[in-house]
């Protein structure tokens, strides 16, 4: 099952803008901390980017999964809705510490406006200090939230990998119920065609006077037992039809589906499997009344 894999964390970092002196007055060239400020933004914008369409993929996976489990609460899925949860968190956290980031620029584009330095005489230098401290904080939370972000991202991936589940096309699966199936359709028309031609020859025997009471009846016990497995045929393959339906009706959308341990796809393939089972049970003892009637 592919998936995109981060392979490593992205840092990026604030550069250091030189502090100048004139006549005892520090200042700070707006222009040179502009585009400071503008190069780690760019930055940020990269790597967001890269997390976007790495938590889009996973997420489609993760949904993808999730449509196919029946219930969410046993395990293995519970365990990767646990790390999805974790996975849904750094990625908004990410988002609200990229949201803080251009608050600060907005900040600083307002206080440097029209001008080309700030000096440390003027009111704006207490706040172009905080905004710089802060940016170099929030530099080094993102930072962080990378880091976490790939880490939790690949174990998102990898427990779905090796939680036992697959992805198959749904055409896939239908063609194996298909296949299935194939080897009773001729089977099952021959019990219920069999079994009218058995009760014609049989009256017909006994209105001719070729058979007498006792055998008459006992021949017709049989028949009455071949009908009871022909009602229990007919169930059989009504309800492999309900679970034929039942799954499409369940996966209308899906181009692919799921298998493994509580998935639609296991539910139905039991079931069905089941349902063959008793029409193949049905067919050995239909044989066996054959012969009986036939004696």
């Amino acid at each position: 099952m592919p998936y995109l894999k981060l392979k490593k964390s992205y840092i990026f970092s604030f550069a250091l803008c030189i502090l100048c002196f004139s006549s005892c007055v520090m200042y700070y060239h707006t222009n040179e901390v502009r585009d400071n400020f503008k190069k780690s933004i760019n930055q940020i914008n990269t790597l967001s980017a890269k997390v976007y369409s790495d938590y889009k993929s996973k997420s489609a996976l993760y949904n993808e999964l999730l449509s196919n489990i029946i219930n969410q609460n046993l395990e293995p899925f519970k365990s990767i809705s646990v790390e999805k949860i974790a996975f849904n968190n750094v990625y908004m956290a990410i988002g609200t510490k990229k949201s803080e980031v251009f608050s600060l620029n907005k900040r600083f584009e307002k206080i440097a406006s029209g001008k080309s330095k700030i000096q440390s005489s003027e009111p704006e230098w207490d706040e172009l200090k905080a905004i710089k401290k802060q940016m170099s904080q929030k530099g080094e939370e993102m930072n962080t939230l990378l880091r976490e972000y790939t880490k939790i991202s690949n174990q998102l991936g990898n427990k779905i990998t090796q939680s036992g589940f697959r992805s198959i096309n749904k055409t896939e699966f239908i063609d194996q119920i298909n296949r299935n199936q194939e080897s009773l359709k001729t089977s099952i028309s021959e019990i219920f065609k069999n079994v009218n031609i058995y009760r014609t020859e049989i009256e017909n025997a006994y209105n001719n006077k070729l058979i007498n009471d006792s055998i008459y009846y006992l021949k017709l016990t049989i028949l009455n037992e071949m009908s009871v497995v022909t009602r229990t045929v007919k169930e059989a393959k009504k309800s492999i039809q309900m679970h034929e339906s039942h799954f499409l009706e369940k996966t209308k959308n899906h181009e692919k589906v799921w298998t493994g341990e509580n998935t639609i796809v296991n539910e139905s393939l039991i079931e069905i499997k089941k349902q063959i089972r008793i029409i193949k049970s049905a067919q050995a003892q239909f044989n066996t009344l054959s012969k009986n009637l036939n004696i």
